[in-house]
């Protein structure tokens, strides 16, 4: 009797909560995946569904996906990047009629009662239209990678708020952000259908930003909210670290993403400021004997001026 009145409590809690699709994007790379899927499938949330969207993978992890049990599964077919990607999965859970849509990095894993804060807070803030957790480096040392993200268009800057500061407890008020990052980012249905999705003209990087930004110029807010925790093991897609490819396209995006957004006033210094960054960056990588990685900076930077398309 006791077990058949705690089911019943749990079906009813699942039909009162809000509904939460969460997607995670997959290109290759079935160890994150799985890793990944194992700490969803330990969650606390009674009304979420796990998307998982596969991106033309071709090292078996499209095999092993379709095996996994207890998860929805999208097949794109072919590498639509990360933007497009998680398009396919979005318009369908706006289709669905969800509540919430949550992008989640496949490099992630979640801690059980994650979802619970995020959703809480959104419902108990209506003016919050996207909301992300705590996120901090995976592994010991217990170091943060994002507690809230700031843009400044004076500067030309993004940045993670808190990044690399050991967590001892600073990070545990709610706290607006500038931006959210893609790794992990609950929004409200009637944000995408207001506002869009994530735009493919992004060759990769900085469409969380761009995103961002239309969500709080449409006038809603996005806030980091750290009782809910998870952790990310960096840069798995592009095998983690500073190379030529990755400088090259966070450069290249974040110029596209600066020209777009600043406003008229931002002009009189962001393109000196950025000049500025690129100059002291290639001055380091120089001193380090890691000239690609001047090189790169360079040539997302001049591609991105002339309106030239991403090299792939």
């Amino acid at each position: 009797m006791e077990g058949l009145e705690r089911r019943a409590g749990r079906r009813a809690r699942a039909m009162s909560a809000p509904r939460v699709w969460i997607i995670v994007l997959q290109w290759n790379g079935w160890a994150f995946t799985r890793d990944c899927l194992e700490s969803l499938s330990k969650r606390t949330y009674p009304a979420a569904e796990v998307v998982v969207v596969d991106n033309g993978s071709t090292d078996g992890s499209l095999e092993e996906l379709r095996r996994a049990a207890g998860i929805r599964v999208i097949e794109n077919g072919e590498n639509l990047r990360f933007a497009e990607g998680n398009n396919v999965a979005l318009r369908e859970a706006v289709r669905a009629g969800v509540d919430y849509a949550l992008l989640l990095n496949n490099d992630t894993l979640v801690e059980p009662g994650f979802l619970e804060p995020l959703v809480e807070f959104m419902r108990a803030h209506p003016q919050a239209g996207a909301v992300a957790p705590l996120i901090l480096y995976a592994g010991p040392g217990g170091r943060v990678w994002f507690a809230g993200g700031e843009v400044n268009f004076w500067l030309g800057l993004t940045a993670h708020r808190g990044l690399r500061a050991r967590d001892r407890g600073q990070f545990r008020a709610p706290s607006r952000s500038g931006y959210l990052t893609g790794c992990a980012l609950l929004a409200r249905r009637e944000v995408f259908e207001k506002v869009g999705y994530l735009d493919p003209g992004y060759f990769i990087y900085t469409e969380d930003a761009d995103f961002s930004v239309r969500v709080r110029r449409a006038g809603y807010e996005l806030w980091c909210v750290p009782t809910s925790r998870i952790s990310h093991r960096i840069s798995a897609s592009s095998g983690g670290g500073s190379t030529p490819f990755k400088i090259y396209h966070r450069t290249f995006s974040n110029a596209k993403f600066l020209a777009r957004y600043a406003r008229p006033w931002h002009w009189l210094t962001w393109p000196f400021a950025y000049l500025g960054q690129g100059i002291a960056y290639a001055l380091v990588c120089l001193a380090m004997g890691r000239a690609a990685l001047a090189g790169a900076w360079w040539r997302g930077a001049w591609d991105a001026v002339r309106g030239a398309q991403a090299r792939a």
